[in-house]
């Protein structure tokens, strides 16, 4: 789902004002937060205060089931029909015809799985022509079935299958939706669902196969890293699964699996036991950028480093400077970043860059393949030393991308601020 409206967040100077295609909540202009409206979490139960903590990076969230009583403005809550028994349709079809219309109805959680929805694809396919008449009528999308990337041996899902002709072990998540495929007519289906809790080659292997196979946007509506071995590892896979969604065109939302683990606080949890208190995972998670193609910074300003449009061969981590969450870092020569800005008046700026490395630092700064200017620190002080270097720019007036080309390996950047040189 996108939005066309764009929106200006703040006023004209003296710092950034971000023009956004999104709703944005709490953001500074040291550090602006910008909520994704793709962004999700799987939550059983959030407190007002959770809310509050979550939503200027988080835009929506589900409790597996067909409806709530704990609604929250600037959030939304997208409803579940689990298993597609009886009651549970003719809860979600109450519930609907109650409620503020949600963004997409979703259907049938890890039916391949025995442990769950336990659905073979011709029952699921039976079901789901029920489901299809509640969204239909609802005017809603609707999103599924909500898959596991495969099952263990104890929970493994046998059915009928239509295109062998033979009764056989359906718990794969290709296998099963071929078979349901068979039964359900690709237009009755309008997104698919995916739970991954493997590594991170494994969660983008699993959303590639799926958009190749089916062609239909991707909802990965659980995912976490189950094995990561400690805080720092769930973190640096949680960093690259997030930049991986927010620039894939197939992935149309995601969710963090979970609010809470146990009482909050583990290595997977995005809140503390403390009401409203975020995790490191969770301040990270809702200060994720966007890379919204709708987005343009204000000039003069600061922006972060890893705010851009586009890039080549990049990657996120934690910062370790005095400001910010994340920076850019695993720069090597030739790799590039893209940045789109919005400069209030032509003229003279000076650039500013907040730089590390173990290396002397070279970038030139293009604009169309015309060369702006360049930053060179001939004796950086080291990694994640940090300082700060400056060259001076010509910049027109109006909306316009400059990328940054790396001509040595080893920087990382944290922001950029233009100031006016009159």
């Amino acid at each position: 789902m996108q939005f066309s409206l764009l929106r200006s967040l703040g006023g004209l100077s003296g710092g950034w004002v971000l023009l956004v295609s999104s709703a944005a909540l709490g953001w500074s202009a040291e550090s602006p937060v910008v909520q994704s409206h793709k962004r999700g979490v799987c939550a059983n139960e959030l407190s007002a205060a959770d809310f509050d903590a979550l939503r200027p990076g988080v835009a929506w969230w589900y409790n597996w089931f067909h409806e709530t009583k704990d609604t929250r403005p600037g959030m939304e809550f997208e409803p579940m029909i689990w298993n597609g028994a009886s009651d549970r349709i003719a809860g979600a079809r109450r519930y609907l015809a109650g409620a503020p219309k949600p963004r997409v109805l979703m259907a049938l959680n890890e039916p391949n799985l025995t442990g769950q929805a336990n659905l073979a694809p011709k029952d699921a396919a039976a079901r789901w022509t029920e489901i299809v008449a509640v969204a239909r009528s609802a005017g809603v999308p609707l999103v599924g079935p909500h898959m596991a990337i495969g099952a263990p041996d104890n929970e493994v899902v046998k059915g009928w299958d239509p295109i062998q002709g033979k009764e056989r072990n359906l718990s794969y998540m290709i296998d099963f939706l071929d078979a349901f495929f068979h039964y359900v007519k690709p237009d009755q289906v309008d997104g698919i669902g995916v739970h991954a809790y493997g590594n991170i080659w494994e969660l983008k292997w699993a959303v590639d196969e799926l958009y190749k196979k089916y062609g239909k946007p991707i909802w990965v509506t659980e995912f976490a890293e189950w094995g990561a071995n400690g805080d720092d590892a769930e973190i640096a896979y949680m960093i690259a699964a997030v930049d991986f969604f927010e620039r894939s065109p197939h992935v149309a939302g995601y969710a963090w699996f979970k609010e809470r683990m146990g009482q909050g606080g583990g290595k997977m949890s995005l809140l503390e036991p403390e009401s409203g208190k975020l995790t490191r995972l969770g301040e990270l998670y809702v200060h994720m950028p966007i890379h919204d193609p709708a987005a343009f910074y204000h000039v003069p300003g600061r922006m972060e480093a890893e705010s851009d449009i586009a890039m080549k061969g990049v990657a996120l981590e934690p910062t370790r400077d005095t400001d910010g969450w994340l920076n850019v870092c695993e720069i090597e020569t030739g790799d590039w970043i893209d940045y789109q800005i919005n400069v209030g008046s032509a003229g003279t700026y000076e650039l500013a860059v907040r730089l590390a490395g173990a290396s002397p630092i070279r970038f030139r700064i293009t604009q169309d393949s015309r060369d702006l200017g360049a930053i060179n620190v001939a004796r950086p002080q080291g990694t994640q030393q940090w300082e700060t270097a400056t060259t001076t720019l010509h910049l027109a007036a109006g909306r316009q991308t400059i990328r940054l080309e790396a001509q040595s390996s080893g920087a990382a950047l944290n922001w950029l601020e233009f100031s006016y040189t009159p």
